[in-house]
């Protein structure tokens, strides 16, 4: 005898979106008991009419007042053995839910009810077709505990799966807000990350430009250096050239006073053009000091400029590590 039973429940999350799916599927498959009895019932001889002497059940009720009624009408016997199929059938329902301990619901109660109109339709009053009966229902209801105990198992794992989806629905929720939060503090870091590319491109401008200054301020003092060593040199060739002239004037001998004015006068312009030459060298060293100076200003910010991205990076790394951590 194949009898199966399937229970499918399908449940998806309303929060998400999702549809609520609900497949209750029952059947049950005797057909190989019911079209034996029905074989051997047809290969019998004719259906006798039923009489209301059968076997005692013990969920048999007393029998009714209007038995001698009865007999008169067997139309009114036929449905009196349809009622006393029905009692029976229903105390062995309640029978097989005492002796398993189930408690009795909808699907038990489906699955009892169809079993019960198979049976009812498939019965007859004569005494084979009434053993065949007994034989088969004995069958049957050995087949429906085990069906009902399945049954219950089932409904056992569709409450635990219930109570996972619902812990699955829970950490879905939790998740969901998580990750909400995650994408606002991605969307304020990039914004961050953002304003610090902008303020890095404008200090790396910045350095770009300090670093171009820097090159000219050291071309010219490398102008400035060799500047000063050519006035250097020529002072040195004029001091010389002083020196021969007075050793001259000391040595020769002046014999008029136009060569001794006219000595005078190359010795002041001698001395005024190292005056001039003096003065320039003078100038040009404060000029060397303040570019020095610029440039050392200049290198100064530069580090200060690199020491403070450097700091700031490091800072907002450190932050996001804290953040990350709690």
């Amino acid at each position: 005898m194949n009898t199966n039973i399937c229970c499918e429940k399908v449940m998806q999350d309303e929060k998400g979106g999702g549809h609520v799916k609900e497949k209750k599927i029952h059947s049950l498959n005797m057909k190989s008991s019911i079209t034996s009895m029905e074989r051997e019932l047809s290969q019998k001889s004719p259906v006798k009419k039923p009489t209301l002497t059968k076997r005692k059940t013990c969920f048999q009720k007393p029998r009714r007042k209007t038995h001698g009624q009865v007999k008169k009408y067997p139309e009114i016997q036929d449905d009196l053995n349809m009622d006393n199929n029905n009692e029976e059938t229903d105390g062995v329902q309640e029978s097989i839910f005492s002796e398993n301990n189930i408690p009795p619901s909808s699907i038990v109660t489906e699955i009892v009810n169809n079993v019960n109109n198979v049976l009812l339709k498939n019965a007859s009053g004569d005494k084979e077709s009434k053993y065949l009966f007994d034989f088969g229902f004995k069958n049957i209801k050995d087949d429906m505990k085990t069906l009902i105990k399945q049954c219950v198992n089932k409904e056992d794992t569709i409450i635990s799966l219930e109570g996972r989806l619902k812990d699955t629905e829970q950490n879905y929720s939790d998740l969901k807000k998580r990750c909400h939060h995650l994408e606002q503090k991605n969307e304020k870091m990039s914004k961050s990350l953002d304003e610090t590319t902008k303020t890095l491109e404008n200090t790396l401008q910045e350095l770009t430009a300090a670093n171009a200054f820097a090159e000219k301020a050291k071309q010219l003092k490398k102008s400035e250096n060799n500047n000063m060593s050519n006035l250097e040199k020529r002072i040195g060739h004029l001091i010389a050239e002083n020196e021969k002239l007075k050793s001259q004037v000391n040595t020769l001998d002046i014999g008029s006073k136009n060569d001794l004015l006219i000595n005078e006068k190359k010795m002041e312009e001698l001395v005024e053009s190292n005056k001039l030459l003096t003065r320039q060298k003078a100038e040009l060293r404060e000029v060397v000091i303040k570019q020095m100076q610029l440039a050392s200003n200049l290198r100064r910010q530069v580090l200060h400029l690199k020491a403070g991205l450097a700091q700031k990076f490091t800072e907002e790394g450190a932050m996001k590590i804290i953040e990350e951590f709690y």
